[in-house]
């Protein structure tokens, strides 16, 4: 990517703070929906319905947990395909591991993971929370003021083609500001 553009020294400043790594951790768990229908999932004939609270457990307990981003969302996916097996075992089946993640494949639960515990790339990421007042401004609530908000974000006019070298994250900064080991803050926000 080539850089066309520099920060101010106020811009610099905020986007190395430790702050940042909060306000990003918000963006991030921020995008975590509320189930809010019953999950179907068909295999073959037969049905496995998930209702709606017992969904929302599983995501409160999932963000209580300390676990990273992507290997949450990863964990979703695998107990919804659990709770179609305690289904079918009460049915009087025998599912094995292999249907379990045949059953965890499925349409409906990528389609309710997708929608749920979206899958997100930290550059994506980054150029939303730069571009985005509003999401800037409730990922920074508390944390930034106003005019470091205004010193990092993007102006409209400018796009991704614009990027200066500090707003995006290095490779090493790519993978770490989108995990979060502090449970309790993690549920803050939810």
């Amino acid at each position: 990517m080539q850089v066309r553009g520099t920060d101010s020294a106020q811009a610099e400043a905020v986007k190395t703070d430790a702050r940042m790594a909060e306000v990003i951790r918000r963006a991030l768990y921020g995008r975590i929906g509320k189930p809010t229908e019953p999950l179907v999932i068909a295999d073959g004939s037969l049905r496995y319905r998930i209702g709606p609270a017992r969904l929302m457990r599983l995501v409160d307990d999932l963000r209580r947990d300390d676990l990273r981003y992507a290997t949450a969302r990863e964990r979703l996916r695998t107990r919804l395909g659990y709770l179609a097996r305690a289904q079918a075992e009460a049915r009087g089946d025998s599912p094995t591991e292999a249907w379990v993640a045949r059953i965890s494949r499925t349409k409906s639960v990528k389609e309710l993971t997708d929608a749920v515990w979206p899958a997100v790339d930290a550059a994506g990421l980054i150029a939303e929370l730069l571009s985005d007042r509003e999401l800037l401004a409730r990922s920074a609530d508390g944390l930034l003021s106003e005019a470091e908000q205004d010193a990092i974000s993007w102006p409209t006019a400018r796009g991704p083609s614009a990027r200066s070298a500090g707003a995006m994250p290095t490779p090493s900064s790519s993978t770490r500001p989108l995990t979060c080991s502090n449970a309790a803050a993690r549920t803050a926000m939810w």
